[in-house]
């Protein structure tokens, strides 16, 4: 069963953005659609994404900004979540998507934006942000509305699902929203379903924030590819090692999404999987692997 989401985002701003900015903003964009996904998964267990694509629809780069972007999703569904979200079975069945869904997704993709916001203001600055925490409970309130769950359901599946993965969150949130902070954008929108406004992107570090208190750090997806187990852990999702030839030599700290089992590959020395690769710049400038997280397991060898 197969479904397409569509998801955009408009930064409200009089300038043109570089090419450098619509390109790490559409990244950003992409991994924090898949991590809104992952969110999904954690609301409904019953709910199993088998496999994303997401696909660049339009990028006008002058003003306003605007990105679409495209999921197409391949998955299943036990009947048991039939009772929880209809909206979903009729997606993965076939029919046409309801706004409601659009909707859901859409505001997923900017709350985990203001979870990754509220991470680095809480480490830079030891304190809580108002403006951030009215926001992220304005939108957490969009999302249990449109998700027909409680507002606590989504403030636990959105921890599940970031959970050890608050610095990549927080670099793609600070890529997805630097180019409204420096253009001085009004508001950053995603289509009619969720709204960032300006005082929001004034809680945004800086880039001097930032150089000062972060090493700089970038991330790649790579699908498919060989990873070899040096560390298990079959209570921590968190509590693996691993090796990746492709990418270093070195034994590297592995992370498990929260939807991989850790018993279902316990006993294996190796897999394929789908992973991001996360790098940390040292005093050099070269940039080293710091973490691995499996989004998907392929196979066992």
């Amino acid at each position: 069963m197969q479904v397409a989401i569509p998801h955009s985002i408009t930064y409200d701003f009089d300038a043109s953005a570089s090419v450098s900015e619509v390109t790490r903003a559409l990244v950003a964009q992409e991994k924090l659609l898949r991590e809104s996904l992952v969110v999904l998964t954690e609301m409904f267990p019953n709910l199993d994404i088998e496999s994303v694509r997401v696909s660049v629809r339009n990028v006008s780069q002058e003003s306003p900004l605007h990105q679409t972007l495209q999921a197409i999703i391949v998955g299943a569904y036990s009947p048991e979540i039939a009772e929880e979200m209809p909206d979903i079975i009729n997606a993965l069945t076939g029919y046409d998507v309801p706004d409601s869904f659009d909707g859901l997704i859409s505001v997923l993709v900017l709350l985990l934006a203001l979870y990754g916001v509220e991470w680095l203001f809480k480490r830079m600055r030891k304190a809580i942000s108002p403006v951030l925490s009215r926001q992220r409970k304005r939108l957490t309130e969009q999302a249990a509305y449109r998700a027909g769950v409680t507002e606590a359901s989504i403030e636990r599946a959105v921890e599940r699902a970031l959970s050890k993965r608050e610095r990549a969150t927080s670099s793609a949130a600070i890529d997805l929203l630097r180019p409204g902070q420096r253009h001085g954008a009004r508001s950053i929108s995603s289509g009619d379903y969720a709204k960032l406004e300006r005082e929001v992107l004034d809680e945004v570090p800086t880039e001097a924030e930032m150089a000062a208190i972060e090493p700089e750090t970038k991330s790649a997806d790579i699908d498919n590819i060989d990873v070899e187990f040096r560390r298990h852990d079959l209570d921590k999702p968190t509590g693996w090692a691993a090796v990746i030839d492709i990418v270093s030599k070195d034994r590297v700290a592995l992370h498990l999404a929260p939807h991989i089992n850790p018993a279902s590959i316990f006993d294996q020395k190796s897999v394929k999987a789908d992973v991001t690769v996360t790098y940390v710049s040292n005093i050099t400038g070269e940039y080293k692997p710091s973490l691995y997280y499996i989004r998907q397991i392929r196979e066992p060898f």
